[in-house]
């Protein structure tokens, strides 16, 4: 018999937690509830009531979805049967497990203070007897900001925001229920949405998180001079279209097209061959025909006799497709189209100048070709070059790794989109939240992070600077070196002191004979 009591308290509390929330009731809804509210007000007899006109709300129980209600008290036109006057009545219904029935004796004839009243959306309760005319039972005194709904009675009802799930939100900050870039204002009925702004060619994602590149079109605009650029996937991926612009759709609409001016070209012609004869109703396959022979200057290859399909070493293909012209700058592998005094590929051992088509010898090459003090100088430039980018560029940006161009890194410094708001950056370099506070420890922040980069700079060049000390001090002292080593190499230019030798008393006797006998 326990059993039996513990398993029937159980499922009452189960029927209680089933949601008790319903959409707003349609017309076939206030006609189910009309006929045994009719037989209570006007008598017992058979109804089947027909809603004519627009339904009329007076009180709304706020449900906990967005658009559910638990209660209702409306304004309904209607006929008790087909045939009959139409007539207008207030009545209130209620929602249980997603049905709506009416509440006995609340069919009344509207009161006119209640007729095109707005309805009241802060109640708890829409009964007989609570709240006036309006039928409506107040939420509790702290539901007052946002939406000012309940759910309940209690301190604990309240619904003031819809979180962007649609949940009921006791309170108007979104951030616990839907997210940190999520805000409800009463521009948008205080429902959780995200406030997350993105640069052009880019999208909020999925959860509100950050920004997803998505079009190259909207980012960058690369089709220049008027012409359409055409998305594909992967968003980086994209044509110009530029027809009617004049330019040349290789190159993003950027390179005239010019007209080829006529000159006479070889072609060779031949005879036309005669017509197969059928053979046992079968004609002979045709013969291939033979690759076409190269007639056009700086030709490597050629489509006919008389028009280019590629250009040899040293030459570019003209915009008409046909013809080739040379190079006109020593070393110069490949030059920009419409222009041979201007390089796009510099031979073996050169290299373009930097935002210039034009030749430098390589560093390595130099070093081999000059001077040992120079060869230092040199040495010390490319250790600069390599610790230090010196590409100056604009506040918010930086030097890409190969110091050729400038990237953008912070939008906040780069455009201020916040002007004398806190600008607060986010996940990408061109994400960004504007903060309205006075004091927003993130600018300091960045201050500390910009004087930082300022002495890592300065640092890196004095550490270049003392590198290039270095080397030519130990170039001087190698140079002193070597010119001792060769002085103690050469041969000396004095002779040694002529010292008279000693000789025995024989030699004398014999010297002294000989001077007599000579006299």
């Amino acid at each position: 018999m326990m059993r039996e009591a513990v398993l029937v308290f159980a499922l009452c509390v189960l029927s209680l937690s089933v949601a008790q929330d319903c959409p707003l009731p349609t017309n076939p809804d206030i006609e189910t509830v009309l006929p045994p509210l009719l037989v209570e007000s006007d008598g017992p007899q058979s109804y089947s009531p027909n809603v004519t006109g627009s339904v009329q709300y007076v009180c709304l129980v706020q449900g906990s979805m967005i658009d559910t209600y638990n209660g209702v008290s409306l304004i309904a036109r209607f006929t008790p049967n087909p045939g009959e006057p139409e007539t207008s009545r207030i009545l209130d219904m209620e929602c249980g497990s997603g049905t709506w029935s009416g509440r006995t004796g609340s069919l009344d004839p509207p009161p006119p203070s209640a007729i095109d009243a707005p309805p009241r959306t802060d109640c708890y309760r829409c009964r007989e007897g609570f709240g006036g005319d309006t039928r409506c039972r107040e939420c509790s005194n702290v539901c007052n900001s946002g939406l000012m709904r309940c759910t309940g009675s209690g301190s604990t009802d309240c619904c003031l925001s819809f979180a962007a799930n649609g949940q009921c939100n006791p309170t108007t900050n979104c951030t616990s229920s839907s997210g940190p870039n999520y805000v409800a204002t009463e521009s948008n009925n205080f429902t959780c949405t995200c406030n997350l702004t993105c640069s052009a060619g880019y999208t909020v994602n999925s959860d509100c998180t950050g920004c997803d590149f998505t079009s190259i079109c909207d980012k960058d605009t690369p089709c220049m001079n008027g012409g359409q650029c055409i998305q594909y996937s992967p968003p980086d991926n994209y044509t110009c279209n530029c027809t009617g612009t004049g330019y040349e759709e290789e190159l993003n609409c950027t390179d005239l097209i010019l007209s080829p001016s006529p000159s006479p070209s070889l072609v060779l012609s031949s005879p036309p061959a005669p017509l197969p004869s059928p053979l046992f109703g079968a004609s002979s396959p045709p013969s291939p025909s033979p690759s076409p022979i190269c007639t056009v200057r700086y030709c490597d290859s050629c489509q006919n006799s008389s028009c280019c399909k590629t250009c040899s070493s040293g030459s570019y293909l003209n915009p008409d497709g046909c013809t080739c012209g040379p190079c006109t700058v020593s070393n110069c592998s490949r030059c920009h189209l419409l222009n041979s005094s201007c390089c796009t590929e510099c031979g073996l051992g050169y290299d373009l100048l930097l935002h210039a088509h034009s030749l430098v010898v390589r560093d390595v090459m130099l070093l081999d070709a000059v001077k040992p003090v120079y060869q230092v100088i040199v040495l010390g430039l490319i250790i600069v070059r390599v610790i230090v980018c010196l590409l100056p560029c604009n506040s918010g940006y930086t030097s890409s790794a190969n110091c050729t161009s400038c990237a953008l890194t912070n939008i906040c410094e780069a455009s201020n989109p916040c002007g004398t708001a806190d600008c607060s950056l986010g996940t990408q370099p061109d994400q960004y939240t504007c903060y309205c506070a006075t004091n927003n420890p993130q600018s300091l922040s960045a201050s500390i992070i910009a004087i930082i980069t300022v002495l890592s700079l300065i640092v890196a060049v004095c550490m270049a600077m003392i590198v290039i000390l270095v080397l030519v001090i130990v170039v001087i002292f190698v140079k002193k070196q070597k010119q001792k080593q060769q002085q103690e190499q050469q041969p000396t230019n004095h002779y040694d002191v002529i010292v008279p030798i000693a000789s025995d008393p024989a030699t004398e006797v014999n010297l002294a004979y000989e001077a007599v006998r000579r006299r």
